[in-house]
């Protein structure tokens, strides 16, 4: 009879492994901060598709046909979680904003435009590690005549 109360309990003991952490792969998170002066009050909306990550060696990730919206009215949707990257030093991101809708202030409206930004250091991904990549997109910059690709920049890189 006690035999019967020690099986289950040796079962229990042995399928409670820790979860095994892929030390090929890692997360990374890209932020777009909308900046803009405190005289222009500004709601803007547009989506980020197409994200494609470069690592050092010239490979590439990319985000497939995944589409992620932004607003900002809603700081969560402001962040990009990728999964499951491959491990390297990324140096080069590139994106499409699409259907950009700036209104408030001035109005600016696009239905795509291309971006293509590098890292100076790049972006380390790893197992167990979320670096984050923080973007800026200055409005003051698209009110003054510039195009969507000039108004952002790579502000820095949290090496998480």
């Amino acid at each position: 009879m006690k035999k019967l109360f020690i099986i289950p309990f040796i079962l229990i003991l042995f399928s409670c492994s820790k979860d095994k952490v892929d030390p090929n792969v890692g997360p990374v998170t890209i932020e777009f901060d909308n900046t803009f002066t405190d005289d222009l009050k500004l709601t803007i909306d547009y989506n980020v598709t197409n994200i494609q990550l470069k690592r050092d060696d010239g490979t590439v990730f990319t985000d497939g046909l995944n589409s992620h919206h932004v607003s900002e009215a809603n700081e969560g949707s402001q962040e990009i979680s990728l999964k499951d990257l491959p491990a390297g030093n990324y140096v080069q991101v590139s994106f499409k904003i699409e259907e950009l809708h700036v209104t408030g202030s001035f109005e600016y409206i696009s239905a795509s435009s291309t971006v293509l930004l590098t890292f100076a250091d790049g972006i380390p991904v790893r197992a167990e590690h979320e670096p984050e990549a923080h973007l800026l997109f200055n409005m003051n910059t698209l009110k003054g005549g510039g195009d969507v690709q000039s108004a952002f920049v790579v502000d820095h890189v949290h090496d998480n």
